[in-house]
């Protein structure tokens, strides 16, 4: 069914409220179209800002959800890694409450306070990290640059960027996959204690 156009107007007829209306809609189409993007410090690329506001091909969004999968899997494994260490930490120090419970021949120890029992000596924190290496094959402390754990922040610093310049209107993610990162490099015992001091 063909659609009715309007006539055209004359040049010096006064504009109708049709003719308004639909000005004023192509005139502003690329209000819907434009990317609601938080500023950096470092500032944005106006091509993947442009390239996001006005369409990618099905093929770029494939290439940037691989991309996102890839890095995920890649700091999940920090992740894991450091649930495992803090699952340890926590059975490593019950035992040290009921071995100092026993030895006290009662629990004199106050729950509220801290004692020495509550925490992981450095000793004990580098025994798990060995143990890390060898019950889950993750290895931080390798010296082979090759390595997939010989850095572990670098692929936090890779996912976060990537998130930013793929998803730069998606602020609750990008505020997330930072407070992940942090969450990982501040737990105790740490991961990898030359961290400790940066984050």
């Amino acid at each position: 069914m063909p659609v009715a156009q309007s006539p055209p107007r004359r040049r010096n007829q006064l504009p109708t409220a049709d003719d308004t209306a639909e000005d004023d809609e192509t005139q502003h189409n690329w209000e819907f179209t434009k990317e609601n993007a938080a500023p950096l410090e470092c500032g944005r690329s106006v091509k993947s800002l442009s390239k996001r506001a006005f369409g990618m091909s099905t093929r770029e969004q494939a290439e940037i959800e691989e991309k996102t999968k890839k890095l995920e899997k890649l700091v999940k494994r920090t992740e894991k890694a450091v649930e495992w260490m803090q699952r340890q930490a926590q059975k490593l120090v019950a035992k040290k409450h009921n071995a100092n419970a026993r030895a006290n021949n009662a629990s004199t120890a106050d729950d509220s306070g801290n004692t020495a029992v509550d925490f992981l000596t450095e000793d004990e924190a580098q025994s798990l990290r060995d143990r890390l290496a060898s019950e889950l094959r993750y290895d931080p402390s390798t010296s082979n640059r090759d390595n997939i754990d010989y850095d572990p922040l670098r692929y936090w610093v890779l996912y976060i960027d990537h998130i930013r310049k793929s998803y730069p209107s998606d602020s609750k993610r990008q505020f997330l996959i930072n407070e992940r990162c942090a969450r990982a490099f501040m737990s105790r015992p740490f991961i990898v204690p030359s961290y400790q001091n940066d984050a």
